[in-house]
């Protein structure tokens, strides 16, 4: 948490002691949500401000530079040779190249004494063909135009339906998911008999009954957290509106990375058109890590609605003294999270980007990390400590948009009164933030089967008719197959299910893949209507994820709302839920204690 230490006393105001600076938990108690009357921005909240909006600058700079250093475009096969590239364009084959670059090439040819080259090893590039046949998936769009708007409405219904599920049966979702992942890794076991399965299901199945209190905590805060959702639902719209600036940020970015880059080149050793442009080796180099802090920026910002909406409903008249409402509430986070709290949320960024960044580094194990007993301890490992140190992070932040103190400075109160006021806070933070991602991530996942299935059964393309065939004809020829011997079928589902699950993971990297392919000249239905299904699975987990952060965020600030209440005298009757399960654990402790 160095990031946190250098911030130092952020938000607070210059003419103001460091003594004084530093509320302690008494006054967080007696005043527990501060709308009014805030810290102002000393230098260093500042210097972090200034940082976050020059690293945006600098990304828009530099995906400006890219696009323009663009040198390099596919010729137009259909045109005759003299009209195959656009004017002030120099065809080489199959691509044109501009003035600057073939004056490039030809003095890095005179410096070698070369006067001719192989044009047929100059490395090529995928070339998107200007002559379109017929496009199979625009076809199927067309005669399908209702099939998007259908989706996004079915999946808004779906976000609906789980939030009122939670509110009334939190229980059944979370134990189900537990259920459903110790089945899933006992039939990876049959598929690869990887026996560290069977250690893992065995481990979680102790760890659960365990923590079975805290895992009881978390489901009663996501209950709490999901009313004070449906008494503050401008939370949804201002939250859409955070997940819709990221979602046209993310597709630039990637636009940028997947038809920019690929034709800026340079000039290489060898006097061939193969080597990046600067421009796309300081995009190559500094690009992933600046997308990866500026989604979780976006992400804290979503925090930021929902802990100031949840924080004032849980405090109903603190915030009636304060002259707002639940609504301004929230309102006042979203206008905190780009001001004077921008700094906080960024530095907060910054410590889970670079988590996250180490992860994606360090965790290369690729798709089938499942079937490799090390690589799936080190997940394992790796999980846990994420998962601790985010937990960590979204606390400490709640707590600052809560007073508007420095994080650092926050974040040791928040500790300290967690631990105190409910010990397995941690663990309930997990717990809640993995149900709310696997059910966004299963859920977006099914909807994309029940897309491709659809269009499949509809066109007749007889994919998945063709799949239970053959499956039915393995069965009878290997009815007497032994545990722990699958066969090509179950194969081939795995490996469709995890294509599906990595698009849902990654759903702006899918849509410009899906969109690659479908430039190219495919007549396959079955192709055609996987890229469809894979395109609206994708929109769908952007929605889902968005609205699992919405409820993981308020899950999280519910918890804190008890911790901050439990140590003052009063008590609401919003949160009497969670202050029951924090009674019933000390109790619990204090026995423990004597009986020891």
């Amino acid at each position: 948490f160095f990031a946190m230490k250098f911030q130092g006393h952020e938000g607070t105001p210059s003419e103001i002691s460091s003594q004084a600076d530093e509320l302690c938990l008494a006054d967080y108690a007696e005043r527990p949500l501060r709308l009014i009357d805030r810290p102002r921005m000393t230098g260093c909240q500042k210097l972090w401000t200034g940082i976050f909006y020059a690293q945006l600058v600098f990304q828009f700079v530099l995906g400006v530079a890219v696009y323009n250093s663009r040198n390099v475009i596919p010729a137009d096969w259909g045109a005759s040779r003299d009209n195959a590239c656009p004017a002030g364009y120099i065809r080489h084959f199959h691509q044109c190249w501009s003035p600057e670059l073939d004056a490039k090439r030809t003095t890095c040819l005179q410096a070698r004494n070369e006067h001719s080259l192989d044009e047929n090893a100059i490395s090529s590039r995928r070339r998107l063909d200007g002559e379109k046949k017929s496009n199979k998936v625009s076809a199927l769009l067309e005669r399908h135009s209702r099939l998007p708007a259908t989706t996004i409405a079915v999946a808004s219904m779906l976000c609906v339906v789980m939030l009122f599920s939670l509110s009334f049966a939190a229980g059944c979702v979370t134990w189900g998911m537990f259920v459903f992942n110790g089945l899933l890794m006992l039939y990876g076991f049959y598929l690869t008999n990887n026996w560290m399965l069977l250690v893992a299901v065995a481990v979680i199945a102790a760890l659960t009954l365990w923590r079975k209190d805290d895992i009881q905590a978390a489901i009663v805060a996501m209950k709490v957290g999901a009313e004070a959702l449906q008494a503050t639902p401008v939370v949804f719209l201002l939250c859409a509106a955070i997940q819709l600036v990221w979602f046209v940020y993310a597709l630039i970015f990637m636009w940028t990375s997947a038809f920019s880059m690929p034709g800026s080149y340079d000039i290489g050793p060898t006097c061939r058109a193969d080597a990046p442009s600067l421009a796309v080796r300081v995009f190559m180099t500094t690009g992933p890590f600046l997308f990866i802090v500026t989604t979780m920026f976006f992400r804290h910002c979503i925090l930021a609605v929902c802990s100031m909406a949840v924080g004032a409903w849980s405090f109903p008249e603190e915030t009636a003294h304060q002259g707002f409402t639940p609504h301004a509430a929230a309102t006042l986070g979203l206008e905190l999270a780009f001001s004077t709290s921008c700094g906080s949320v960024f530095v907060a960024s910054v410590i889970l980007g670079v988590v996250d960044y180490l992860r994606h580094k360090v965790m290369k194990s690729g798709m089938f990390w499942w079937a490799d007993p090390t690589a799936l301890v080190a997940r394992l490992l790796w999980c846990a400590l994420e998962s601790t140190i985010g937990s960590l992070t979204r606390f400490a932040l709640i707590g600052h948009m809560f007073q508007g103190d420095g994080l650092c400075h926050v974040a040791s109160i928040t500790g300290d009164m967690l631990q105190r006021r409910l010990p397995g806070i941690l663990i309930c933070g997990i717990v809640s933030e993995k149900v709310m991602r696997q059910l966004a991530m299963m859920g977006a996942t099914g909807v994309g089967f029940f897309v491709w299935f659809w269009l499949d059964s509809t066109e007749n393309y007889g994919f998945f008719s063709r799949v239970k065939s053959v499956a039915d004809n393995y069965k009878a020829d290997n009815s007497s197959d032994t545990l722990g011997n699958p066969g090509g079928i179950e194969m081939m589902v795995i490996l469709l299910t995890l294509l599906m699950l990595w698009c849902v993971r990654n759903p702006v990297g899918a849509i410009i893949v899906a969109y690659l392919f479908a430039s190219f000249d495919m007549d396959s239905g079955w192709v055609s209507s996987f890229l469809i299904s894979v395109v609206l699975a994708s929109f769908v987990a952007v929605i889902f994820n968005y609205f699992a952060s919405v409820l993981e965020y308020s899950t999280d600030t519910a918890f804190y709302c008890m911790a901050l209440e439990a140590e003052s005298s009063k008590r609401n009757i919003r949160l009497a839920p969670l202050h029951e399960i924090a009674q019933k654990r000390a109790e619990e402790a204090a026995e423990a204690d004597n009986n020891a």
